[in-house]
C-alpha cells in the first residue's frame, strides 16, 4: 500500500503505452471506504505539455458521459510528488475480469467462448459506444467523444453479468506521442 494524493493504492493491475492502473481506496468520515482505479499517466510522459493538455482535454469530455456500459470516471488531478507523481485519472471499479482474460480462457479449453454470450457483449458496446457519439455539452452542441481504442482488455464483465467499456479517450492521447514508442 501507498499514499497517492487523496488515494491509498493497493497493487498495480496493469502498464500501457500511457498509463499504468492501480486498485485504490478511497476514505471519507465515519469509517466510508470506495474501490477504485487509479490510472496514473506514466511519469516520464508528464513532462510533454502537448500529452498532457490533451489528455485533460479528452478526460474533461470522458467525465460527461454517464452510462451504464461506461465505466464512470470520478476524479481527475495532479498529484506532485518526485518520481511517483503526475496526472492521474479515478474510476469506478468493476468486479469482474476483462473479455481478453475471458477469450484467453475460452481458447485454453475444450469450450469454445459461446455466441450468445458475444452477441450480449456486442450489443451492450454498442450502447456504450451510442451514449458516447450522441451525448453533447449544455449548449447541445456535439462532444464529439470517439473511444479511440475498443480492445477485448477495454471491455469489463462484472459478476453482475455488466458489460462496461473503459478508457474513453485515453486512446486518442497517444497520437502526440512519437510514433516509436
Amino acid at each position: 500500500m501507498s499514499a497517492f494524493g487523496r488515494y491509498e493504492l493497493h497493487g498495480r493491475l496493469g502498464r500501457g503505452s500511457l498509463m499504468e492502473t492501480f486498485r485504490a481506496k478511497s476514505y471519507g468520515v465515519e469509517g466510508f471506504e470506495k474501490t477504485l482505479v487509479v490510472k496514473r499517466l506514466l511519469p516520464e510522459l508528464g513532462e510533454r505539455a502537448r500529452l498532457v493538455e490533451r489528455f485533460v482535454a479528452l478526460s474533461r469530455n470522458a467525465f460527461r458521459l454517464s452510462h451504464a456500459n461506461v465505466v464512470q470516471l470520478v476524479d481527475l488531478g495532479h498529484v506532485a510528488e518526485e518520481g511517483a507523481g503526475g496526472y492521474y485519472q479515478a474510476c469506478e471499479f468493476v468486479h469482474g475480469t476483462d473479455l481478453r482474460a475471458l477469450l484467453a480462457r475460452a481458447r485454453g479449453s475444450a469450450e469454445p467462448f459461446p455466441p450468445a454470450l458475444g452477441v450480449y457483449v456486442i450489443a451492450e458496446l454498442a450502447k456504450a459506444l451510442e451514449h458516447a457519439h450522441r451525448r453533447v455539452d449544455e449548449r447541445m452542441s456535439s462532444l464529439d467523444i470517439v473511444h479511440g481504442g475498443v480492445c477485448p482488455s477495454n471491455v469489463l464483465l462484472s459478476w453482475e453479468g455488466e458489460v462496461k467499456l473503459s478508457d474513453f479517450c485515453v486512446a486518442l492521447a497517444l497520437d502526440e506521442l512519437p510514433s516509436e514508442l
